[in-house]
């Protein structure tokens, strides 16, 4: 208020004001620069580093020669058993693998054909800390997170554009082998596109699950697919008749028991991802870093693996830390300059032109207290 009054004085000279307007100019651009610094700011998370180690990990393309070797292995397992052996842990992990934090992660589509909400579905299948060998090492419990760069992972895209066509049809039951329906049947038909590409994860170490993906490189569309093994791979998996294994107790008996669900669309996505993680299920067992390539060894990284299985991982701990905008920034240093500048010319201006000392009498308060009337009277 002190500077516009002087501004708007009719006492004070042109000289006067024009310091008043530049000293109001100069306390408006330090304030102006402290608001322009924060303006634009974000949150960034930042990573301290106890220990990084070479490992291999990612999930890559289905590779059809791992197919008929992974269960011609199991079968030598038990040589006399007269049904196909599916081990429970693969049959397990196959209904949900779409749902599953551990390996998978719900991605932008590459390609999708259709508008409808819902109907285009994607994942990104990296395998997370699960399919990282060697296992992490147990020291350094304070740093609860790993980070692993330049993952190799699969994208795969349902409804998209260049893809193949899968079916599942419902039996409601078999006469001699050929389907017999009392009812309905029901199936299910998605379009799937398969991307190849990698991804810097973030994971926790206490339950293995994926927090974040950044970096992730462009798709490349997978067009070599052996379908006839892919066909072979979901054929061992469903066949539960070749495994001995109850209709109730297969995996097929969620899609018997669905009809109505599979007609709402309340709940027919959830069947839908069942379907998806059964679709899944040949690029994650049968890709060159799972157990469906025989080669691997348990906690022992193995060579011979395509080179893009083989990275880092690295022991971390997060950090909160605030990201400036650069261009906020740039102004703010300007701003900031501007008033450093003034103030050391002027006290330089001061030191070269200002020789002559100011007269003064012999009761130097008397006279502080007169030119100070003075003053406010101007």
């Amino acid at each position: 208020m002190g500077l516009f009054k002087l501004l708007c004085s009719s006492k004070v000279s042109l000289s006067t004001r024009f310091w008043v307007l530049l000293r109001g100019c100069l306390i408006t651009s330090i304030w102006l620069s402290g608001i322009v610094l924060f303006y634009k700011t974000s949150n960034i998370t930042l990573y301290d580093t106890i220990y990084k180690y070479d490992v291999t990990a990612g999930v890559g393309s289905f590779n059809a020669s791992l197919v008929q070797p992974f269960i011609n292995y199991l079968q030598g397992l038990s040589p006399n058993y007269p049904y196909t052996v599916l081990p429970y842990t693969q049959y397990a992990a196959a209904y949900t693998l779409v749902l599953n934090p551990l390996i998978a992660t719900v991605s932008e589509p590459v390609a999708c054909i259709s508008d409808a909400p819902g109907d285009c579905m994607s994942y990104l299948f990296s395998g997370g800390l699960e399919m990282v060998t060697p296992w992490i090492p147990k020291q350094d419990t304070d740093y609860p997170m790993v980070k692993i760069d330049n993952v190799q992972a699969v994208q795969m895209d349902f409804s998209g554009s260049t893809s193949i066509d899968t079916r599942l049809s419902l039996c409601n039951g078999t006469t001699g082998g050929i389907c017999g329906s009392y009812g309905m049947q029901y199936n299910i038909t998605s379009r799937v596109s398969f991307f190849s590409r990698q991804a810097t994860l973030t994971t926790a170490r206490s339950n293995y699950s994926i927090l974040s993906v950044v970096d992730t490189s462009a798709p490349e569309p997978i067009i070599d697919v052996d379908v006839t093994a892919y066909r072979a791979a979901l054929g061992w998996l469903l066949n539960y008749t070749s495994a001995d294994i109850p209709g109730p107790s297969s995996i097929a008996q969620s899609f018997w028991s669905s009809n109505l669900r599979m007609q709402d669309p309340s709940t027919y996505g959830i069947i839908v991802q069942n379907f998806q993680s059964v679709l899944a299920f040949p690029f994650w067992l049968f890709n060159d870093n799972n157990w469906g390539n025989t080669a691997l060894k348990s906690n022992q990284t193995v060579a011979g693996l395509p080179q893009q299985f083989y990275t880092q991982a690295s022991i971390v701990a997060p950090y909160q830390a605030i990201e400036f905008n650069q261009g906020m920034f740039i102004v703010f240093v300007v701003l900031q300059g501007l008033g450093i500048l003034f103030a050391w010319g002027t006290l330089f201006w001061v030191w070269i032109c200002s020789r002559v000392q100011p007269e003064t009498s012999g009761f130097l308060l008397f006279e502080a207290k007169y030119r100070n009337k003075r003053w406010l009277k101007l």
